[in-house]
């Protein structure tokens, strides 16, 4: 049987009679994830695939995004299967294409685990191993944020919601299969639509709240904050939902009242996602002097030890903000907004808004600049109580989502589905 040990009979003809020997062997199991950003998987989810890789045959389909993504991902002992992706559109003839794209991936990699990361992904490797010629497999889907189709109300972002959601309520209850979270709120909204609940006693066996991808505490090491001036990072994908808007509007705001501080967004441009900022507008605003832009930033944990504050004023689907948990690893106060994914980033356990919960930050109302100015302002007001946040943030860093306990976490849901 694949992946268990296998037992091989020779039959050996020796002077003149048969001797039957008998030979064990190990058959490594297999594993391919699919993501559909090379960037994203090599930022986000390359040091899960190195710790299975020691133990698993790991593959990759992916898109990649950039010419040598592959070549970097080989090099790390990953098999890569690159494949076409478009994240920009939801036409469900291309939807079908990648559907049958990574049909027969997983019909030629033959693996123990598919593991398809964020929605789109896993609707896709849903609907392909539902073909009666794909071996059975078991599907784990790591929800990394409810992403594009979640952050707004929109006709077409609805029909999105509507037909992505009722697929997978229909497909996924066919398929051997466990769901990961990042926050619990995802984990909610995906029962309302009637996924990840009716399974009885089993719920715990096939539901995981984890949250992905985890901080490497000792890359984002805790550093005092530098002793001059006042710096705001604002570290995210140049999208209109994480709150660059609102980043640039605070920054105005607090200009206006005479406050001295330094804005900068650190971001490559997304133009792959419908909701990207332009990048004419973002040197438009290097240029008028609102904000500085540096672009993507190839060295973080030192643009976190310039900072003496943080921001995520997002309204994106945000799953677990990494960009929080480096913030909070290298101790710096952040102020970001109360909702899905942000908030458990700097509340501790199941405390809630009102009830003295947050302990690593500012959480501000979504698409608000006044309040985001405010809790900025509040923060340049009083040095002590951003040292306090940042000690907090560390100790969060380092317990619930560093990297090591997350990727421990996500090793023991891929074994458990190999063996189930």
């Amino acid at each position: 049987m694949r992946g268990d040990r296998a037992r091989l009979r020779w039959q050996l003809s020796c002077a003149g009679f048969k001797k039957d020997i008998y030979v064990t062997a190990t058959l490594r199991r297999r594993l391919l994830f699919i993501n559909n950003s090379s960037t994203a998987f090599l930022s986000h989810h390359l040091p899960l695939a190195e710790a299975m890789r020691e133990e698993m045959e790991t593959h990759v389909a992916v898109a990649c995004d950039k010419f040598d993504d592959a070549r970097h991902l080989e090099k790390r002992g990953i098999i890569v299967h690159p494949i076409r992706w478009s994240r920009k559109t939801v036409n469900p003839l291309r939807v079908a294409l990648e559907t049958l794209a990574v049909r027969k991936i997983i019909a030629s990699v033959n693996p123990d685990v598919v593991n398809a990361i964020n929605i789109k992904c896993l609707l896709v490797a849903a609907l392909a191993m539902r073909f009666p010629t794909i071996a059975p497999s078991r599907l784990v889907g790591t929800i990394t944020g409810l992403g594009y189709m979640f952050s707004g109300d929109s006709l077409q972002r609805r029909l999105l919601r509507c037909a992505t959601m009722t697929t997978l309520r229909r497909v996924l209850p066919e398929l051997r299969h466990t769901l990961v979270f990042s926050n619990t709120d995802d984990r909610r909204r995906f029962a309302s639509y009637g996924i990840g609940e009716g399974y009885g006693n089993a719920v715990n066996e096939r539901i995981r709240v984890i949250p992905v991808p985890g901080v490497d505490t000792s890359m984002y090491a805790f550093l005092p904050e530098p002793p001059e001036g006042f710096r705001v990072i604002l570290p995210a994908r140049m999208l209109w939902e994480k709150g660059v808007g609102e980043f640039v509007a605070a920054a105005d705001i607090l200009r206006a009242r005479g406050i001295q501080a330094e804005f900068v967004l650190a971001g490559g441009v997304d133009t792959g996602n419908p909701v990207a900022i332009d990048e004419r507008q973002l040197r438009e605003w290097n240029t008028d002097r609102k904000v500085r832009w540096i672009g993507h930033c190839n060295n973080m944990p030192a643009l976190l030890a310039s900072a003496n504050a943080v921001c995520l004023p997002s309204y994106y689907g945000e799953g677990f903000p990494r960009s929080l948990g480096e913030a909070m690893s290298c101790g710096r106060a952040v102020v970001t907004t109360d909702v899905p994914g942000c908030r458990d980033a700097v509340l501790d356990g199941d405390d809630r808004v009102g009830t003295g919960g947050a302990i690593a930050g500012l959480l501000i109302p979504p698409r608000n600049a006044e309040a985001l100015a405010n809790a900025l302002a509040a923060l340049h007001a009083n040095p002590k109580k951003r040292a306090a946040m940042g000690h907090c943030g560390r100790e969060a860093a380092a317990g619930r989502f560093s990297l090591e306990a997350v990727t421990a976490a996500m090793k023991n849901v891929l074994w458990d589905a190999a063996a189930s």
